[in-house]
């Protein structure tokens, strides 16, 4: 049964799958060379570059199916709902992403999808509700298979080690924290160029143009 990482839109769990994806026990076919070094230049050169706020989700999408051979990432704890008595799902291996300030995540996801899959931002913030009232279930259950981490620290500039050991314990990887800390320096600067991307476009003589266009040609008067 493929592990799983579970968090809630705009958590990181993708990044959280990058850093374990050097590991020697990870299948990564991505890279032209298996060696650590090649790999991490790899996703640095082929991930985490060129990429803004408009271009986020589709460089996360571009290598998901090669990734999901190895560890799936979903936002579901368990597909049929109904997980507190599904024997499955109490023995698959998830490590389940949460957060102290669900804010910051929601406003992040907004910046990388604008649409919000069609919701508001205020019913964002209700879903975090219901994952954390889903997490006190899981709590409960007490059970091995299930790992919960609080995850706010994915969006600081350095990686924190001990929230790092803590992915690598779960996958039962190597501690790689140098060479992760390589990948989340890139991550956070990709974080943040996108953060002054979507400023910049959003103030920008471009967007009021388009904004004029609407007020004055499309809406009708």
């Amino acid at each position: 049964m493929t592990p799983e990482i579970v968090f809630p839109l705009g958590l990181g769990g993708n990044h959280a799958r990058w850093l374990l994806s050097i590991d020697p026990k990870f299948d990564f076919k991505l890279c032209y060379s298996n060696k650590l070094e090649d790999k991490v230049k790899w996703i640095c050169d082929n991930v985490y570059t060129n990429r803004t706020w408009n271009t986020w989700l589709q460089k996360e999408w571009r290598y998901r199916k090669q990734l999901d051979l190895s560890i799936v990432l979903t936002h579901f704890l368990s597909p049929n709902g109904n997980m507190l008595v599904d024997s499955e799902w109490q023995r698959k291996k998830q490590l389940i992403l949460r957060a102290d300030n669900y804010t910051n995540i929601a406003y992040h996801y907004f910046m990388v999808n604008l649409g919000l899959n069609n919701q508001t931002l205020s019913v964002v913030l209700e879903e975090f509700k219901d994952w954390e009232t889903a997490l006190e279930k899981v709590k409960h259950c007490n059970l091995a298979s299930k790992t919960i981490l609080t995850s706010d620290c994915i969006g600081e500039p350095t990686l924190n080690r001990e929230w790092y050991q803590q992915i690598v314990t779960w996958a039962g990887y190597d501690d790689l924290y140098e060479q992760a800390s390589v990948i989340h320096a890139k991550y956070y600067q990709c974080r943040q160029q996108a953060a002054q991307d979507f400023v910049n476009y959003f103030e920008s003589s471009e967007f009021q143009t388009h904004l004029n266009f609407y007020k004055n040609t499309y809406i009708a008067s």
